[in-house]
């Protein structure tokens, strides 16, 4: 599974080696509720070296509970990051945000904006929220979900994140 390293990891951009930060996977919706069993025995196989300014923020988290059989598996886009961003298409991203009710899925959509030229993350206008990070942005391409990316965070404008 592929999520962010502060999720993983929370404020700690250098994790220790053989630490335990507790790593729990829930995933799934039953019943307006977050689920799909969840284990413990789950260990980071590699991360991203996170920056201070949020570059490189991700982290690929090997796990027994295998969700993809459970949920589906989603090929990434075909494009290249230069495409995406010029061709600016429509995105969705799918997340479980924090400041909801548990287990409620929020589904948000918007479009590619640009690029942040200090991280190289993709920006897009999708309405988010505290607690969005880790969810999976799709595009459509050819009438299929395509990965794109992992949201990662958000500014504030008004009521709003994005």
């Amino acid at each position: 599974m592929v999520t962010n390293h502060h999720v993983v990891y929370g404020s700690d951009i250098t994790p220790k080696s053989n630490e335990d930060y507790s790593l729990v996977i829930s995933a799934g919706v039953k019943a307006g509720k977050a689920f799909a069993g969840s284990t413990n025995q789950n260990h980071v196989e590699v991360a991203g070296n996170r920056s201070a300014a949020g570059a490189r923020d991700w982290a690929i988290v090997k796990s027994p509970a295998c969700l993809g059989k459970k949920f589906g598996w989603y090929e990434a886009s075909s494009k290249s990051v230069g495409e995406i961003i010029s061709e600016k298409p429509s995105v969705f991203v799918v997340s479980f945000p924090g400041d909801r009710s548990e287990g409620q899925l929020e589904v948000s959509f918007g479009k590619v904006t640009g690029v942040n030229q200090v991280t190289g993350n993709i920006e897009y206008n999708a309405s988010t929220a505290p607690g969005s990070s880790g969810g999976v942005v799709f595009t459509m391409e050819n009438g299929e979900m395509r990965f794109v990316g992992v949201h990662m965070g958000g500014s504030k404008k008004g009521d709003q994140y994005s």
